[in-house]
């Protein structure tokens, strides 16, 4: 079954069986190893023959590779990727004020951005040996299991916040900061990390789009107070303007914000 990022609960009005066919046999390629032709249309309870269309057609347009007799996403998803990224205005106008601060304060620094019920980490400072599979580039977690995504969830007006938002998992249950206000939250990053970490939901005309985060596992309690939280308070004002003022002139703000936010 695809994974679904709908918008704003988007159905279309005549659905196109083939292309979802098609989206879900990426889904599958996306989660592992090559895939077989057979074990792919055993999965997904369909005909060799008809798989084997939809593999070859993505192969011709240079979405996927064969590899001996198995198949596998190519980099033109990366491309993509990439692409698409660049044009985000968060990505584009959080890069350049993250990269100062992390140097400043000597932490990394994450941006992510909110995308229906979950963050999506579309840019990370380098030079930390820090790894934390759900804030790794590109990673995705439900907003409440995460620091970013506590720090969007807190501003958000409880009616809006849906049930998909908060994780129910006993495994994974939903984050509880150690300190929070109007403007940043404090604790651990995420629900099986402890590294401390403190995070700003960024916003603009009052919708909260995403959120950065600056990690300081080695900071003090009170340099975490003195130190990080005035600077994350800097950058969150600095992006926060920019993306007012510096906005497409050729779309408006809402259609921006409907394509890229998922609100």
């Amino acid at each position: 079954m695809i994974h679904k990022r709908s918008d704003m609960g988007y159905k279309a009005n005549r659905r196109v069986e083939t292309s979802i066919k098609t989206f879900e046999i990426i889904e599958r390629l996306k989660q592992g190893d090559p895939v077989g032709v057979s074990e792919l249309a055993s999965e997904m309870d369909m005909s060799k023959s008809i798989v084997h269309n939809h593999l070859s057609t993505l192969r011709e347009l240079g979405y996927i590779t064969k590899i001996e007799d198995k198949y596998a996403l190519s980099l033109e998803f990366f491309t993509l990727g990439t692409d698409v990224r660049s044009k985000a205005p968060l990505y584009k106008f959080g890069r350049q004020v993250a990269e100062h601060s992390s140097s400043d304060l000597a932490a990394p620094i994450i941006i992510a951005q909110k995308f229906d019920n979950e963050t999506i980490v579309i840019y990370r400072t380098n030079g930390t040996e820090i790894h934390i599979p759900d804030l790794e580039l590109g990673a995705t977690a439900k907003l409440g299991r995460t620091l970013p995504g506590v720090a969007i969830l807190r501003t958000m007006d409880k009616g809006d916040i849906d049930d998909e938002a908060v994780s129910h998992d006993h495994d994974h249950p939903e984050l509880t900061p150690t300190t929070e206000s109007d403007e940043y939250v404090i604790g651990n990053v995420t629900t099986t990390d402890s590294v401390s970490a403190v995070a700003s939901p960024v916003t603009v005309q009052d919708d909260v789009i995403g959120s950065i985060c600056v990690l300081s596992p080695q900071a003090s309690s009170s340099a975490i107070v003195d130190q990080i939280v005035p600077e994350i308070t800097s950058i969150r004002s600095q992006l926060e303007s920019q993306l007012k003022y510096n906005w497409s002139t050729n779309q408006s703000f809402a259609t921006i914000k409907h394509s890229w936010y998922g609100d």
